[in-house]
């Protein structure tokens, strides 16, 4: 795994990169978070969804949320670093099960931000049947990671959207998706996908704004009723769909561009929240 940046952290510990030699084998749990202007983004609904994740494993984190954001402060500042991807990896080595420790890493990867010409033409997906084990725990699945990479290397598509067994849409491989039908959000319920940061602020908009949306699945006979859709996601944040497989949308749909403005907005206010502590 690349990490960007002279330091990383692990178990409270700035250590250099070269310094370096892997991570333990899972189970893992994990959480990535952008950094902008130096602000981490609604860090405590990371830090709280990491700790989630570990409940789920029948695991609790040796380290306090608030201990672990200074953490992430200090690891930002040493690296001189103030926009980027931040990686939390809470690793539960089986050779320690009885011991159940744990080796907890964050370091700072690799990211790519759509461009304006990206948003402006929008996404285009692949299908692939697959479903995660445990859908609401953010846990590293090796497998499901190398397939969908596969996929869009194959194909050219720039996410993969995740099909169970029963032919319902769940979510992308590291997104959440918004189906616009009859000018309504559709998005898959909580107990079928991992909750999203951004999808939940993208559901908590809605609600202050006026905008009906239903937790609702589609199956994979409906995309000829959707209209659009847009995936949301930590480096995405909202961005259009223009294609599903051969289903052609419409990425310059109005309730879509009116989502991408007010989450864009929401993340002004946040970050200026944050700034004038």
């Amino acid at each position: 795994m690349k990490i960007i940046g002279k330091y990383y952290l692990h178990n409270q510990q700035l250590q250099a990169v070269e310094n370096f030699s892997g991570m333990p084998e899972l189970p893992a749990v994990y959480e990535v978070l952008r950094l902008i202007d130096g602000v981490p983004l609604f860090l405590d609904e990371h830090l709280l969804r990491l700790q989630k994740s570990a409940l789920l494993l029948q695991r609790q984190l040796e380290t306090t949320l608030e201990l672990l954001a200074s953490d992430l402060h200090h690891l930002a500042n040493k690296n001189h670093i103030s926009n980027g991807n931040i990686r939390i990896t809470v690793a539960f080595p089986p050779e320690h099960q009885e011991s159940r420790r744990q080796e907890l890493y964050a370091f700072f990867v690799p990211h790519h931000y759509p461009t304006a010409a990206e948003y402006l033409r929008g996404y285009n997906l692949k299908s692939l049947q697959l479903e995660r084990p445990k859908p609401n725990a953010k846990v590293v699945n090796t497998s499901l990671t190398q397939q969908a990479e596969a996929l869009k290397q194959a194909t050219g598509a720039d996410e993969v959207l995740l099909i169970n067994q029963q032919g319902l849409v769940t979510e992308g491989s590291k997104s959440n998706i918004f189906f616009v039908i009859n000018n309504e959000l559709l998005t898959a319920p909580l107990d079928l996908v991992l909750g999203g940061i951004t999808r939940q602020k993208v559901l908590e908009l809605c609600a202050k704004n006026n905008i009906r949306c239903l937790e609702k699945v589609i199956s994979m006979d409906m995309p000829g009723q959707v209209q659009a859709a847009f995936i949301t996601g930590t480096s995405p944040r909202v961005m259009p769909v223009s294609n599903i497989d051969d289903h052609v949308l419409d990425a310059h749909n109005p309730l879509v561009q009116k989502i991408m403005q007010l989450y864009d907005q929401l993340i002004m206010e946040a970050i200026g929240k944050e700034n004038s502590k």
